[in-house]
């Protein structure tokens, strides 16, 4: 177990290394010049005091006296500025670091596989990999315990020169009281570790509560049914695990620091007496005493302070590795990324397609086989849970089937480039959302440059764009008030319209409605439907629905129950079976489609 731990820590410090020296070689030099400095620094308070109190019992010379002191002030004020500019350079190159690990953290958090991102084990990963370096301090706390180590060794190699001159048994008395002072202290870095792994599931579940107090988008429900109380009670009920984790933590941390300082306490009464017995003696000068003193305390402090960056460095490393780890995550869409998707027609086959989800003994999907034709106009229909939206989640790769295989155009979807081939698809789900920015950059994705005329053309086709061109500054208008005081707060209905115009603005040939309009009457979805099918002509077109609407202006109609295609055909087909699923839920829905009364229904052609 050690070993796979200090694997680990070595993978870290070769992974770190690596990344400073890609953001900046140069620092590796101003590392140097720093622990040679801050070395030099603490020799200065050893060696001219000797100088100068022995001088001072001596012959007492004062120009001899302004020259040691001139020198020691002179020396520790260049060295001290000295350490100063290079510590700024390290800062800021560290923080820049610092940075663009919380970018890479984003990145992969965007670009790893859908599936992980419904795994409580991948998301605690990620809870570890977002709070690695604030718990060990970044890359500016790593760095210092970089200098720190060679630092202290420079200094302990001059201490233990200039000690040994006097007794080396001194020397091995101090590294045997360290040694084991150290023990302790690995103990306690243990302990801290521990408890944190503890605490990572603990606070990512605070986090979520909290983060819904402050979601303005819980606002209305909080409200309306009094959630308040549960989200506070679920809340205090997390602050009192992670007080019971620290006050445990602490306990047992507490005793071990007094038993640290009690050994210290020790070594400095031992070390002090025989230093005091030396003088007495006369085997050594005043002057000679105050090194040995300041020399023995700074080998003491050295020694202490090397095993602490050590500990401190490892711990840090092991904290890293969560990082590491995360974004090493294996992407089973990057593979296999030979195959382009260039093509003028794209057709669809579900080959026995059966999925159940991770961790989960029960299939959502079962031996579905069905063919999608280029230009197709496809309903999908069944109960809520039937697996229709598990489907348009395994043909847009977010999972991979368990059995069976999707293949477009003849070829194994995994087989193609997995960005390249989600271009193919434009998305818009029952639960879309939008991002707190302009109106545009929402349509577009953020992509610059792009045509106010194009972007309003899709508008106008969805219906939008009249209540667009009334906002205070059209396409530049913020969504959401969030950031701008100005920004404009959408109906339920116009999100739906905006959403479907981001899909047609992305432009791709096979285009999926899933549930989109859930929350609509029956009547406003057909419209909607109608609409829709207009403005994607030529396109493969899906529609995912519990209800009905969309039936009558499709090719084809899949009916799904419990995870099974149980039937598939048009309409017309479908409703011939007398006692099929599929006819059944139609003559359920037929009071909201059959009358020409609009507070009753609609007619369906």
């Amino acid at each position: 177990m050690n070993k796979l731990k200090h694997k680990k820590s070595i993978k870290s410090l070769l992974f770190l290394l690596s990344t400073i020296k890609k953001n900046s070689a140069f620092i590796f030099v101003v590392i140097f010049l720093v622990t040679l400095t801050d070395s030099m620094l603490q020799f200065i308070p050893i060696l001219f005091p000797q100088l100068i109190i022995d001088e001072l019992l001596g012959e007492g010379k004062v120009p001899l006296l302004i020259k040691y002191v001139l020198g020691a002030a002179l020396l520790s004020i260049v060295l001290h500025v000295a350490k100063s500019g290079l510590n700024y350079y390290i800062e800021t190159r560290a923080i820049k670091i610092n940075k663009d690990f919380n970018v890479v953290i984003g990145n992969k958090t965007m670009k790893m596989d859908y599936e992980y991102t419904e795994n409580p084990n991948i998301l605690d990963k990620k809870e570890k990999a977002d709070q690695s370096f604030a718990v060990s301090g970044g890359m500016p706390s790593i760095i210092n315990n970089m200098i720190g180590i060679v630092t202290s060794l420079m200094t302990i190699i001059g201490l233990s020169y200039i000690i040994s001159s006097l007794n080396g048994f001194i020397i091995i008395i101090i590294l045997f009281i360290i040694l084991l002072n150290s023990l302790l202290q690995k103990k306690i870095k243990h302990i801290q570790y521990t408890y944190w792994n503890k605490l990572v599931p603990i606070n990512r579940e605070y986090s979520y509560f909290f983060r819904t107090i402050l979601d303005f988008n819980f606002g209305k429900d909080i409200r309306l049914y009094n959630m308040k109380n549960l989200l506070l009670k679920k809340s205090k009920e997390n602050i009192e695990k992670n007080k019971k984790n620290m006050t445990e933590q602490t306990n047992k941390k507490s005793k071990l620091t007094a038993l640290i300082e009690l050994i210290i306490l020790v070594q400095q009464v031992g070390i002090y007496g025989f230093m005091v017995f030396k003088v007495i003696n006369l085997s050594i000068s005043i002057g000679a005493f105050t090194m040995y003193v300041s020399a023995i305390y700074k080998l003491s402090q050295n020694i202490s302070t090397l095993i602490g960056y050590i500990i401190d460095l490892n711990q840090s490393l092991i904290y890293i590795n969560s990082y590491v780890e995360f974004i090493n995550l294996p992407s089973e869409k990057s593979r296999n990324n030979n195959k382009t998707t260039h093509s003028d027609q794209y057709e669809i086959k579900f080959d026995n397609v059966s999925f159940k989800y991770p961790n989960d003994e029960k299939y959502t999907l079962k031996n579905i086989n069905m063919i999608i034709r280029h230009g197709q106009r496809l309903s999908i229909v069944g109960a809520n849970g039937a697996g229709k939206t598990t489907l348009i989640k395994l043909m847009t790769r977010m999972y991979e089937p368990t059995e069976g295989g999707i293949f477009l155009n003849g070829t194994n979807i995994k087989d193609y480039d997995y960005e390249e081939y989600l271009t193919l698809f434009s998305v818009v789900f029952q639960d879309f959302r939008f991002l707190a920015t302009s109106i545009k950059a929402n349509v577009t994705i953020g992509r610059e440059n792009e045509k106010n005329v194009e972007i309003f053309n899709v508008l106008d086709k969805t219906g939008i764009l009249d209540k667009v061109r009334k906002m205070p500054y059209e396409l530049e208008t913020s969504l959401y008030k969030l950031f701008d005081s100005e920004g404009i707060e959408l109906s339920g209905g116009e999100l739906q319209k905006l959403a479907i115009a981001r899909a047609l603005y992305k432009n791709a040939p096979i285009v999926i409605l899933d549930e989109p309009t859930a929350a609509l009457d029956p009547i406003s979805e057909y419209d909607i439907y109608t609409r829709f099918n207009d403005l994607t002509e030529n396109k493969t077109t899906i529609y995912i629905s519990h209800r009905l609407s969309s039936c009558r202006i499709c090719d084809l109609i899949a009916v799904f129950k419990n995870g099974h295609l149980v039937e598939l055909g048009d309409h017309d087909e479908l409703m011939k079976n007398q006692f099929g699923d599929y006819k059944k839920m139609f003559d359920t829905q037929a009071e909201y489609y059959v009358a020409p009364d609009r507070n009753k229904g609609v007619t369906v052609p």
